[in-house]
């Protein structure tokens, strides 16, 4: 047994140690089954089922965000091998996102039922929400020196 942070003794193996290390490392998976079923059955014995939206999907929108998240992804994961924008494909991702994020913004704010309620930011939570989250973000973001 060897020794930890301030010399006392290591506790030993955690239990997904001991099953990799007596069965195999599958499982460390496979002993979530059991836990899961018993978290559905759970569920399903005491929570109601929520009343769908009758209405039509925003494909427009739905598609407009997409199409802007995923040119400016990969305009943002290959810019600096091919030298941001002195690349021409680097120029046409940019313009797409862009392009596809406006379109996405007039959809957003013309439609009668948007992919994404603009007026979600009104609520009394949505503020409280977005400072927790760029809080707990923050706290994660790496300290360069």
């Amino acid at each position: 047994m060897g020794r930890g942070r301030h010399g006392r003794p290591d506790p030993g193996p955690t239990l997904g140690g001991w099953l990799t290390e007596v069965y195999d490392w599958r499982w460390v998976f496979y002993i979530n089954v059991p836990i899961g079923i018993l978290t559905f059955v759970g569920l399903s014995a005491y929570l109601s089922e929520t009343p769908t939206r009758k209405g039509s999907f925003d494909w427009f929108g739905f598609a407009m965000l997409s199409i802007a998240i995923g040119s400016f992804q990969m305009m943002l994961d290959r810019g600096e091998q091919l030298d941001w924008f002195s690349s021409t494909e680097i120029v046409i991702e940019g313009v797409v996102a862009a392009l596809a994020f406006y379109l996405f913004l007039v959809q957003t704010f013309t439609a009668k039922a948007p992919f994404i309620d603009p007026h979600i930011s009104r609520t009394a939570t949505s503020p409280s929400g977005s400072a927790s989250s760029s809080s707990s973000a923050s706290s994660c973001w790496p300290r360069w020196r």
